[in-house]
Order: structure tokens, then C-alpha cells, then sequence
């Protein structure tokens, strides 16, 4: 093997490594986001849970569901800017795997390419066993995501306790 031809199967061997690199780091990362959704989900149950708590109980002094509807405000504020973060992350990782599939690898390797096109239900052929299958992913699937659900779950949650909060100022004054 010529030198050339060593550094070219070198290069080839650090562009698949890169390639790997960027799809781990994406998965784990979406890992990552959907752990900090779930930790965010519990703390922000439990202070909601101890503020409604709280508002009933006549021994507590009105500020006690005050002070915890605060911090269900801001837990929110700030659970929606780490998954907003992780998700940049996220996106981060994928176009810049798949740029190096595109550039490097195209078209022996299509897994991102075709991963982008089954993501937004266009039709993805794979040749399995001999077989061809034709795969696309349904409109409710596409809507099954992290994104979605922090759409929902997350101003849900600052709403409620808004609410909370002005029940709460509103027994303070009275």
C-alpha cells in the first residue's frame, strides 16, 4: 500500500469515526432531554401537588402557596430552556453526521438522509433480507414528539401555577 493510499484509509477511518461520534452524541443527547423532561415533569408535580396542598390547609400562612407557585414558575422557565437547549444540541449532532454522510459517504450509507425523509412521512425504501419494504411513518407518530410535548406539557404547567399564584395573592389580601 502506498502512503497515499495509507493516509486515504486513514482519513476514511477518522471521517467513520466522526460519522459514529455524531450519531451516539445525538442519541445519548436525546436521552438526555427526554431525562431532564421527566425530572422537570416530577418536580413540577410535586410543587403544584404542595402548593394546592398548601392553599387549603388552614394552620399555613397564604405566602407558603405563594412562594411554592413562584418556584413552579420558574422551574418551568427553566425546564423549557434546557430541552430548548438539548435540543439544539440534538440537531447539532444529526445534520452535522449527516452532512459527513452526505459529503463522505453518499450514497453507501443513507441512514440520516433517509431517517430525515421517514421523520416527515415521505416513503422510505429498505431492502431486507432480499426483500424490498417500503416504510412510512404515520402522521400521529410524526406528532410524538419532544417538542410537541413541551409545547403542551410545559406552558401547562406556568399556567397552573400562575393560577396558583393569583389564588394565592387573592387569599393573601383577603
Amino acid at each position: 500500500m502506498t502512503k497515499r493510499a495509507s493516509k486515504a484509509a486513514a482519513d476514511e477511518d477518522l471521517l467513520r469515526l466522526a460519522y459514529q461520534a455524531s450519531i451516539q452524541l445525538s442519541s445519548s443527547n436525546a436521552e438526555v432531554i427526554w431525562g431532564i423532561f421527566n425530572a422537570m415533569l416530577l418536580a413540577n408535580t410535586i410543587v403544584v401537588g404542595a402548593a394546592t396542598l398548601t392553599l387549603s390547609a388552614e394552620r399555613i400562612t397564604p405566602t407558603v402557596p405563594a412562594i411554592l407557585a413562584i418556584l413552579g414558575l420558574v422551574t418551568s422557565a427553566f425546564w423549557f430552556f434546557l430541552v430548548k437547549r438539548a435540543r439544539s444540541y440534538t440537531d447539532y449532532f444529526i445534520l452535522a453526521a449527516r452532512e459527513m454522510e452526505e459529503t463522505y459517504f453518499a450514497p453507501r450509507i443513507s441512514l440520516l438522509a433517509r431517517g430525515g425523509q421517514f421523520a416527515q412521512g415521505e416513503p422510505v425504501e429498505l431492502v431486507v433480507g432480499g426483500s424490498k419494504r417500503t416504510l412510512r411513518m404515520d402522521s400521529w407518530s410524526r406528532k410524538g414528539r419532544v417538542e410537541t410535548a413541551s409545547a403542551i406539557v410545559i406552558p401547562a404547567f406556568f399556567t397552573v401555577n400562575l393560577v396558583l399564584l393569583v389564588i394565592a395573592l387573592v387569599q393573601f389580601g383577603a
